[in-house]
């Protein structure tokens, strides 16, 4: 019989260093579409009166994703067997086509609604990745000799905006094709070097694009700073509560965290739980790790976030540029522009390539792994759990780019198609921070019980974000 794989959980800061790499993976899945796209618009749309709220929503999340994280490390569970344990009402769905009876609770059905949503948001990030190549690549957007002569009797406009479909078309199939491959061929330490790469240049580089305006006639003045920090609303709030969302660690990331932490290998590290001493000294450092894994990820990416915020506002906002569908990427190349002239185009869609391609990749891999998870947990099926998951996923990270190709071809807007998946998002995180109170009172051992401040803060947290999702309900139904 093989002996238990605990391990001793690191003390010093090297060891916690080496032993950090769920966050980096989200935060490569935040600095993406609620990144670039959707808080880069509400400061082209608002101006800097809301970067105190750009900061709020990514800073009060992190409690919810520490507590969700913890459930997974000392429970050994995973985020939709957690959610499927929360109490209250479950519901049967007989699926004939697939003969299977899929049964589940209440929050597990009301998260399948939200991981339908978050298709359309990836799918929107494939388009802006074609939007990339067309921005970068514009010989090919004039029609070749051969395809023009297939067109006989279609009229010139007619004929440039098929070959800019066909174009599209083919990008998007580039795009989500590679992504599958990658995945196929790569596990969790290539996933984490992968994303994790992909990201931090392009960010750091974000950061020093703000710094860089000073050097044009959009420089950010202590004034705005000020203005933006004075917790005061614009007249039209629902774009920045659409953002709120997907800013910082959204309701998709709070979900994909735990799988993360479970294949880093916290909860083996940590063992079964039982009330041995320990267990519970085991238990205690690695909630220490944990920990510094949530808030260096959270250090990232609200300086990823505000970074991109204050470019929106101070560029955008300041030229009155409109982020539409229609001129997603060279109207957001003028965050880069500006700073940089011509050479700063190209640094952006390079930049644009690798923010949003890593985002299209985690949010695959993380995707998978709750596919596969859903199947298991609707039906039951498979006698060697592990194995059968593990082949799911393989299966699923085929079978989910083609969806997001599919989803592409059929709405054709970025824009519209990251703001599907943003106002899910935020519809989802009440019933998050139900889960994650339920767990914090009913389900956490007593020697990893937190202090009285972080039990106020994980309230505030819940509150805020319940408010957030309540008043986008209310809105929709108006």
């Amino acid at each position: 019989m093989s002996q238990p794989s605990y391990q001793t959980p690191p003390k010093d800061w090297k060891g916690i260093a080496k032993q950090l790499g769920p966050g980096l993976i989200i935060s490569a899945n935040i600095v993406g579409s609620g990144e670039l796209i959707v808080t880069t618009k509400v400061g082209a749309d608002v101006g800097f009166i809301l970067l105190w709220f750009i900061i709020l929503g990514c800073m009060i999340k992190v409690f919810l994703q520490v507590e969700l994280g913890r459930y997974a490390m000392t429970h050994g569970k995973t985020t939709l067997q957690a959610m499927d344990a929360v109490p209250g009402p479950r519901f049967a769905v007989i699926l004939r086509f697939l003969n299977i009876r899929a049964e589940g609770s209440w929050l597990v059905w009301c998260w399948l609604v939200m991981f339908i949503a978050t298709f359309f948001q990836v799918s929107g990030m494939v388009g802006g990745i074609a939007g990339v190549f067309e921005t970068g690549v514009p010989s090919m957007s004039n029609p070749p000799a051969w395809y023009v002569e297939g067109q006989a009797g279609v009229s010139a406009p007619m004929v440039a905006e098929r070959w800019q479909q066909l174009l599209n078309t083919g990008w998007a199939l580039l795009i989500t094709g590679s992504c599958a491959l990658l995945l196929l061929i790569g596990r969790y330490r290539f996933i984490e070097r992968f994303s994790t790469t992909m990201v931090a240049g392009f960010t750091l580089f974000t950061i020093f694009a703000v710094f860089s305006l000073y050097t044009t006639d959009y420089g950010i003045t202590a004034k705005q700073i000020a203005e933006g920090l004075r917790f005061s609303m614009p007249d039209k709030f629902i774009t920045a509560f659409a953002a709120f969302g997907v800013i910082g660690v959204g309701a998709a990331e709070l979900i994909y965290y735990p799988y993360w932490c479970l294949e880093k290998g916290y909860a083996r590290n940590v063992g079964p739980k039982d009330d041995s001493p320990e267990w519970e000294e085991r238990a205690q450092g690695w909630m220490r790790v944990l920990k510094w894994d949530a808030w260096v990820s959270m250090v990232i990416y609200t300086g990823a976030t505000v970074a991109f915020y204050l470019l929106g506002a101070a560029v955008l906002h300041g030229k009155g540029l409109e982020v539409t569908n229609n001129d997603l990427i060279p109207t957001l190349s003028n965050l880069y522009r500006e700073s940089f002239g011509i050479p700063g185009l190209w640094i952006f869609l390079v930049g644009a390539l690798v923010v949003l391609y890593s985002t299209v990749f985690i949010s695959t891999a993380s995707n998978a792994r709750l596919s596969a998870d859903l199947w298991l947990l609707f039906t039951g099926k498979g006698k060697n759990k592990e194995q059968d998951r593990s082949t799911l996923i393989k299966r699923a990270c085929v079978l989910i780019p083609m969806l997001y190709f599919i989803f592409y071809l059929s709405v054709g807007k970025p824009l519209t198609l990251v703001f599907i998946g943003a106002l899910a998002q935020a519809l989802m995180l009440p019933f998050l921070c139900f889960a994650a109170l339920y767990f914090y009172y009913f389900q956490t051992h007593r020697a990893l019980l937190p202090g009285r401040m972080w039990l106020i803060l994980l309230w505030i947290s819940s509150l805020l974000m319940t408010a957030v999702g309540c008043y986008q309900l209310f809105e929709k139904l108006k």
